[in-house]
């Protein structure tokens, strides 16, 4: 089963780039962390998620403007909405394998989310 959910575009102060206090970055972390745990249960609403093999995660990362971004940046930036992701569907994030997209700019900026359980590789192998 796939699930889709929606997520904002992390504060600037999430960067590795910023220079920012660490008691101020602390606090954004916990807020984005808060808030994508709390946006991940609404829109998956009851849906279980059981996954012995793990999950395939694929981030799309929708910028707020046409300036480049880097992915490995977005994937850094992004690291306390996942904790708050993973926290939500209560699956370590260990058992996830990431796919990183590019997607168009959107106003505001936005994370697209895609959820599914990993395939069982041995499946071929054995037969």
């Amino acid at each position: 089963m796939k699930h889709e959910i929606v997520l904002p575009w992390p504060a600037s102060g999430l960067s590795p780039n910023a220079r920012v206090h660490f008691m101020k970055l602390a606090n954004l972390k916990r807020a984005y962390r808060q808030e994508c745990g709390y946006l991940a249960l609404k829109q998956l609403g009851k849906h279980a998620m059981t996954m012995p093999q793990g999950l395939t995660v694929t981030l799309e990362f929708r910028p707020p403007s046409a300036r480049k971004y880097d992915l490995d940046n977005c994937l850094s930036q992004m690291k306390a909405g996942l904790d708050g992701l993973a926290d939500a569907i209560q699956v370590d994030d260990s058992k996830w394998d990431l796919i990183l997209k590019r997607g168009s700019p959107t106003k505001g900026g936005e994370v697209h989310i895609s959820i599914e359980e990993k395939k069982d590789e041995n499946i071929l192998q054995n037969a």
